[in-house]
């Protein structure tokens, strides 16, 4: 997790508001308000009442249920969440974004998904 006020990458979220047991990156490292989390890096809620949201530079905000894992995609301009396992909703008021799991993919823009 990069600290807060690093420079901006492409796709790169921020964290708002984690609540309980929220891990960021491989190591499972604990998410704090502000930090930057990369494409490639997993972000996971641990248990029923965790939760966190994910802000993107355009507005674009992913809330994250309890026992939710992501990762964040780099497939290039348009930003790919890929959920593991767990329930999310967007607000994707900016540029599309693709929605993933093992089985379908959706893509966002403009629009809420829930």
């Amino acid at each position: 997790v990069a600290p807060p006020g690093a420079a901006d990458v492409a796709a790169a979220a921020e964290i708002e508001s984690p609540v309980g047991d929220v891990r960021v990156g491989a190591a499972g490292g604990g998410a704090v308000h502000g930090a930057r989390v990369d494409p490639g890096q997993t972000v996971s809620t641990v248990g029923m009442t965790s939760g966190v949201t994910l802000r993107y530079p355009d507005g674009t905000r992913l809330v994250l249920a309890g026992d939710t894992t992501v990762t964040l995609a780099d497939t290039g301009p348009a930003p790919r969440v890929v959920v593991e396992r767990g329930n999310l909703s967007a607000d994707v008021p900016g540029d599309p974004m693709t929605i993933a799991t093992a089985e379908a993919a959706v893509e966002a823009g403009h629009a809420v998904v829930a």
